[in-house]
């Protein structure tokens, strides 16, 4: 995973914990949507119905055709 760069998410540096937590999910997302080739739509959607596990997700995306 490539380093994560807390700039490119906040204009301001993170105040709270809550903050920075924001701007790693964001981040994350940004990686997995990069990863399976789909948006962050389509991503939370599989999330929600999948769950958080990277292989459930996959195979969700899979099944409804949203990658190859």
């Amino acid at each position: 995973m490539n380093h994560f760069d807390i700039k490119k998410y906040l204009h301001t540096p993170p105040k709270t914990r809550e903050d920075y937590q924001q701007a790693y999910e964001n981040y994350e997302l940004e990686y997995w949507c990069d990863q399976f080739g789909v948006t962050k739509e389509k991503l939370k959607q599989a999330i929600a119905k999948a769950g958080l596990n990277v292989r459930e997700v996959e195979n969700y995306l899979r099944s409804n055709g949203s990658i190859a």
